[in-house]
């Protein structure tokens, strides 16, 4: 009856408020996540700290160690730098069925994109499909933004535990930049 979908409709509005309400008392912010992530990949004394926490709230898994991935683009326009920064943003959030829930974590930088891996190591298949696969899914979404530019995704070492995870981010933002030094060397292989 209306009547009947009138109450529907009103209930309906009250469950979403109070699912919307649970869901972000119980999911920490992102911005939080991100200063979080910040601090892991950075070489500081609170980087131990950060792994705690990030471990502590279920976002990453790293009982078989982790890998960072460095995304960058070089040689686009200088003028289309927050565009391509939106660009390697959206290839990251909009590829979640790369990832098992738990076993990724995205960050965004000035000049590149960060991507931590719940990894056994850089040899993995799985890790190298991933990889790949979003190599492809960033370059299309860069193609839009900034024609010009080329994408470069530089992997750091594999780390046995989160904690290590800021050594494999400097590997992997210096393997990206010398990709980007040395146009040869393509996408990951």
């Amino acid at each position: 009856t209306p009547d009947d979908l009138k109450w529907c409709g009103q209930e309906t509005s009250d469950l979403g408020t109070l699912l919307h309400r649970e869901s972000v008392a119980s999911v920490p912010s992102s911005e939080r996540v991100a200063e979080t992530l910040r601090a892991l990949l950075s070489d500081s004394p609170t980087a131990a700290v950060a792994a705690r926490d990030l471990a502590d709230d279920g976002l990453i898994s790293a009982d078989d160690g982790v890998v960072v991935a460095v995304l960058q683009a070089v040689r686009g326009s200088a003028s289309a730098g927050q565009a391509v920064r939106d660009a390697l943003t959206e290839a990251l959030i909009g590829s979640p069925h790369l990832y098992r829930r738990g076993s990724a974590l995205h960050l965004a930088r000035k000049d590149h994109s960060v991507l931590l891996l719940s990894a056994p190591g850089t040899d993995d298949v799985r890790l190298r499909s991933q990889l790949e696969s979003l190599h492809a899914i960033a370059t299309d979404e860069l193609a839009t933004s900034d024609p010009s530019a080329v994408l470069m995704i530089g992997v750091g070492g594999h780390q046995a535990d989160l904690a290590g995870a800021h050594a494999s981010y400097r590997e992997a933002r210096m393997a990206a930049m010398a990709g980007g030094a040395l146009p040869a060397v393509g996408p990951p292989r």
